[in-house]
């Protein structure tokens, strides 16, 4: 990104961050997060006018850059427990023939590789799959209707495959996963807005047998 970013830091580097002889500088700090997110944002977040700079020591290019690597996130003590919501994957109530839309199931675009980002949502559907030993599930995947509806079916077939392949890997039964694709079929939502294409591309699950 090459412009400013309109947030509030929450750590933030008092002094200007001097690489020496063009090496690494090792960067640490601590924050309460006051919600859930799903992403650490790093950059400059101060208009030039507050950017502290000094004078090079050589003659060089009047701007500059930082690269990044190794990045970590770790908690540390105290930590608090986030509370579980209604309608989490681990509080709902279980009927043959249900429904469930699986939350925060993401692929790259247009690809059918699960991002990592998913697995807390399918980790959690595993551990639904060990307390229910008997049952039998049927993963469904959708898309919205950007594009040809055919090729929108066959993503949404290994889409919903991808999903049961986890589960498996996982150690949940072959035989007790199965799954299919409805493409553009099923919307839930306009597809005349952004919002409403991406309530349409989702990942379900039918349960067959409880």
């Amino acid at each position: 990104m090459d412009e400013l970013l309109d947030l509030a830091p929450q750590i933030n580097a008092d002094q200007i961050v001097v690489t020496p002889y063009s090496g690494w500088t090792r960067i640490t700090g601590e924050f309460v997060a006051q919600n859930a997110a799903e992403y650490l944002v790093i950059g400059n977040f101060f208009p030039d006018s507050l950017t502290q700079t000094r004078i090079p020591l050589t003659q060089t290019l009047n701007y500059s850059y930082y690269y990044l690597d190794d990045v970590q996130l770790q908690k540390v003590e105290p930590i608090l427990e986030v509370p579980v919501l209604a309608d989490d994957l681990t509080r709902i109530r279980l009927e043959e023939g249900q429904v469930v839309r699986l939350k925060n199931i993401f692929f790259e675009h247009d690809k059918t590789e699960l991002l990592p980002r998913s697995f807390i949502e399918l980790n959690k559907l595993v551990q639904l799959m060990g307390k229910h030993p008997k049952m039998v599930i049927e993963i469904v995947g959708h898309t919205d209707s950007s594009g040809d509806f055919d090729y929108n079916l066959v993503l949404s077939q290994r889409r919903a495959k991808a999903v049961s392949e986890y589960l498996e890997g996982q150690g949940v039964e072959g035989t007790r996963v199965q799954y299919r694709g409805h493409g553009s079929a099923r919307p839930i939502a306009s597809n005349g807005d952004a919002e409403g294409r991406q309530l349409n591309r989702r990942v379900e699950f039918k349960i067959i047998k409880k």
